[in-house]
């Protein structure tokens, strides 16, 4: 393979960046640590869109959950044990449109991944990061602080030298986003230290920007380590998204839905295509309260009724109501929650087939404190399937 080369920022942009109003960010993946503090990591199973519990070296040690952490609401991943990682794989199967085999890493797509981190006082170690692995297969890309470098940035396995970012420093704590464009042959990707927006667009020149070989991934590693006694790396707020084009689908209605305790009224938008034969249809509600649970429900009948159950919101809908129970979920830690609707299979009983021509109703139900514990609505959302 040839060497890594750096990147002219914005080359290529125009080639395989959309126009971002037209970009759209689903949550394939997030753990934010929020355990009982003094845990070890392995075994355990929070956070969304995994396929298992965290693997964390050979005695389920090597990473602990610490307090506090880096998100003001809870803990955070310590590495505790040098060169001992922390595993776990990503679930490839809501994500077909950016897998292939079960791998991410689709030509054409593109993924976010964030996360904070930052080496901590005293420590020995001489790298801390995030890899992409293809399990028993090996690692493709490391991003972090690389090997000796004291400087944030990516390094591909087995090729000599990493790129980083100039006067960063790992001693300091930094949100790390970085953007991997899957393209035909080698792939691009992009590092931001601390950017203002969660997804910068292509007028934002990235801190590292750099080719990297062809590579598919199944896995990710947290790890640290290098240097021996002690260790010390921290790692909070993990976010593993995928970017797709898409124009919103429908009409809203019913709102502006009541407040939540993040103080806005949550909303219901949706994006792929209202073809109905297409099954190409996604829901998303945003403006939530973070990390609560929540679900989407269906119908083809709107309606209104308040505060039903005791809820803080309204219901939009009536009759015969769809609740997508097998896709419950959780908002991430910016309030928002999203899903892949079968237009083929509505959880109705029995369930049915959208048809062309028909009105369907949507809407997404969370938990909530506010101040005590409740419930609340986004507001609803009218499509006119084709």
């Amino acid at each position: 393979m040839s060497t890594m080369k750096i990147w002219i920022a914005g080359l290529l942009s125009l080639a395989i960046a959309p126009d971002a109003s037209a970009q759209k960010y689903i949550m394939i993946a997030e753990d934010t640590f929020e355990y009982p503090a003094g845990s070890d990591l392995g075994g355990l199973d929070g956070g969304t869109g995994w396929l298992n519990p965290w693997w964390s070296g050979q005695g389920g040690n090597g990473g602990q959950v610490t307090t506090p952490g880096f998100d003001n609401t809870g803990e955070k991943l310590s590495q505790v044990v040098e060169s001992e990682g922390n595993y776990r794989k990503p679930d490839p199967g809501p994500h077909a449109d950016i897998t292939e085999n079960d791998l991410f890493g689709k030509d054409g797509t593109t993924i976010w991944i964030t996360f904070r981190s930052v080496k901590q006082p005293n420590s020995a170690d001489d790298y801390g990061g995030l890899s992409l692995f293809h399990q028993f297969v090996g690692e493709f890309l490391f991003m972090g602080g690389p090997y000796q470098q004291g400087e944030w940035g990516i390094e591909q396995t087995g090729i000599v030298g990493a790129n980083t970012a100039l006067g960063s420093d790992v001693t300091v704590l930094a949100n790390l986003v970085f953007r991997i464009d899957f393209l035909p042959g080698q792939e691009r990707a992009r590092m931001w230290i601390d950017p203002v927006d969660a997804h910068p667009d292509d007028t934002i020149a990235a801190d590292v920007d750099v080719l990297v070989e062809d590579f598919r991934w199944n896995e990710i590693r947290f790890e640290s380590g290098g240097g021996g006694d002690p260790v010390g790396w921290d790692f909070d707020m993990l976010r593993i998204e995928k970017q797709i084009e898409a124009d919103d689908v429908g009409t809203n209605y019913c709102g502006p839905a009541n407040l939540n305790s993040s103080g806005q009224s949550a909303v219901i938008s949706a994006f792929g295509s209202d073809v109905a034969s297409a099954n190409n249809f996604q829901l998303i509600a945003e403006q939530c309260p973070p990390n609560k649970f929540a679900y989407f429900l269906g119908g083809m009948t709107a309606g209104f009724a308040a505060n039903p159950g005791g809820s803080q919101g309204n219901l939009c809908l009536s009759g015969q109501i769809a609740r997508f129970n097998g896709q419950i979920g959780s908002t991430n830690s910016s309030g928002s929650f999203a899903i892949d609707v079968d237009l083929t299979s509505i959880p109705l009983f029995p369930p049915v087939a959208v048809q062309a021509g028909e009105t369907w109703y949507w809407q997404c139900w969370y938990r909530d404190n506010n101040p005590t514990p409740t419930s609340n609505f986004t507001d609803g959302l009218q499509v006119t399937f084709q």
